[in-house]
């Protein structure tokens, strides 16, 4: 059967080793539901094998794909499991890789207090495991950063939907720039970690999350083999920090906002990770709608078109209501 069983030719190792392959390639192509069993079938060869090195990655990436397919308690229920093989594996880059896995596992089932133990956690040993890059970067930096902004991303909607005028005519609201809208935070105040996850001051986590994009950012570039996924989703970290940020003062976001998404959604294009690109759309679809004229509102309603059709193919129900919830609020 297709995705399940290979040639028996194959030694285990091998057949384990090739129905990963299978998986990630499902994956990349937005083939979500058919890339489920071949990865839940080469983790469960690993685990009979005992190669807790194998299993720890399978089990991993089982745990991000069924999040993707909006299976919560599944994806919780091996993001444990990774952690557990990674641990047993001793590869410290692995149990970084497990933790922040079970972080956003976590972060998903609305469980945020376990998720920024898991992510603390993994970047305490990113830190010890490469001192001179002390913050987790990457994908599970991009997910952690995801949860350091949840409480400014509730205070922007809250903070565009008060807008006395209807929320995608919010640059003519007639606010005088700086002044904040209601829900929105207390000031910028410090840049530290520790600030950025007080639900109190939003606009201080958007500094702060800024502030760890930017950094991580430079050191991705500064490699010989600088990932497209990760610098894109760099880029997006820093534009939804800016688009926050703008809409708690009632400003108009700024040009360095509108660089930043759209090139991350260019950048989600060219990684050719067809799972990640929503994400891009629909922060850059609120971001137009933010302008108001009709060719950004029309082009808003095509970015959200696109993220459906991607999403809806996998399918991923989670942005399909993240979707359903942004029309209702860009467009009533």
């Amino acid at each position: 059967p297709p995705w399940q069983r290979v040639s028996p030719a194959l030694a285990e190792g091998a057949q384990a080793w090739l129905l990963n392959q299978a998986a990630f390639c499902l994956r990349a192509r937005g083939r979500l539901s058919e890339a489920l069993e071949p990865m839940r079938a080469g983790m469960g060869m690993a685990d009979k094998q005992q190669d807790w090195l194998n299993a720890a990655k399978g089990a991993g990436s089982l745990s991000e794909l069924e999040a993707m397919l909006g299976a919560l308690a599944e994806a919780g229920r091996d993001a444990g499991l990774a952690v557990r093989y990674a641990d047993r594996s001793s590869d410290k880059f692995l149990r970084i890789v497990n933790y922040a896995i079970h972080g956003d596992a976590l972060h998903q089932t609305g469980a945020h207090n376990g998720a920024a133990a898991r992510f603390a956690e993994a970047e305490a040993m990113q830190t010890e495991r490469q001192p001179g890059y002390p913050l987790l970067y990457s994908l599970h930096g991009f997910q952690y950063c995801d949860l350091l902004l949840a409480p400014a991303e509730r205070a922007a909607w809250r903070a565009f939907q008060s807008s006395p005028v209807a929320p995608w005519s919010l640059r003519s609201s007639g606010h005088p720039a700086g002044t904040p809208l209601a829900g929105a935070g207390r000031g910028v105040g410090g840049s530290s970690v520790a600030a950025s996850i007080d639900n109190d001051d939003p606009l201080a986590a958007c500094r702060a999350v800024s502030e760890r994009a930017q950094q991580t950012l430079q050191w991705i570039k500064q490699a010989s083999n600088a990932s497209l996924l990760d610098v894109a989703l760099d880029h997006l970290t820093l534009g939804r920090a800016a688009l926050y940020a703008a809409l708690l003062v009632a400003t108009p976001p700024g040009a360095g906002c509108r660089a930043a998404l759209d090139e991350a959604v260019a950048g989600l294009r060219r990684a050719n990770l067809l799972h990640h690109l929503p994400r891009g759309l629909l922060t850059r679809a609120w971001l137009r709608a933010c302008a108001g004229q009709h060719v950004d509102a029309d082009s808003a309603q095509t970015d959200l078109d696109t993220a459906w059709e991607i999403a809806a193919r996998a399918p991923m129900p989670l942005f399909l209501a993240d979707i359903h919830l942004y029309r209702a609020r860009l467009f009533g």
